[in-house]
């Protein structure tokens, strides 16, 4: 009967084990699965912002929550990363960019290194093109700055400035969501899941 009982325990104990690493794995998915679609979806946004696209320039209120899915990413690598020992005193955080590289396979490699060109070039030319924010006051189309008006533009140009802003943030936020897609699909294997 005892032995039963204890049985029935350590069952219970390795099901709620189970259990607790399936979730992980599942987390991990949804980790991988997400900084993998929003990358993908930030480089057709940010691609496509160079056509002139009207509809494209109320998709500017969207890349804010790419904003916010980016900090519920980003945060768990930085963690894990943080958490992770050294096995070695040679081993303390001093992993350089290169090291990562070489073990990357070469096409992603290459992919990573011309987002980030790109993404820095991206930056300062929409940095020159955005003087301020494009809006609409009392139904007529505006440039701000700093909660102060600038001045008042056609309608045109505030649909190729809001293409503009869209180009600026999904252009920057590319490097992050790259980040976190290749660390999730490459660094973090699902057998390493019960660091999350």
């Amino acid at each position: 009967m005892i032995w039963q009982k204890c049985r029935l325990i350590v069952r219970s104990m390795e099901f709620k084990e189970n259990l607790f690493s399936m979730k992980k794995q599942f987390l991990l998915q949804l980790m991988k699965t997400t900084s993998l679609a929003g990358f993908l979806i930030l480089l057709v946004l940010n691609v496509l912002t160079y056509f002139y696209l009207p509809y494209l320039s109320k998709l500017l209120s969207w890349a804010y929550i790419l904003i916010f899915i980016i900090f519920i990413i980003y945060s768990p690598m930085v963690l894990i990363l943080y958490k992770k020992k050294s096995t070695t005193i040679y081993e303390e955080r001093t992993i350089s960019p290169i090291d990562i590289l070489n073990q990357l396979p070469v096409w992603l490699g290459l992919l990573a290194i011309i987002i980030i060109i790109y993404a820095f070039f991206n930056f300062i030319s929409c940095l020159g093109l955005v003087e301020g924010s494009a809006g609409i006051s009392d139904g007529k189309f505006v440039i701000t700055k700093r909660g102060g008006f600038l001045y008042y533009i056609s309608h045109e140009y505030y649909i190729q400035h809001r293409l503009y802003e869209l180009r600026l943030w999904s252009g920057s936020l590319l490097i992050f969501y790259l980040i976190c897609s290749i660390y999730y699909w490459f660094f973090s294997p699902i057998d390493n899941a019960e660091q999350l």
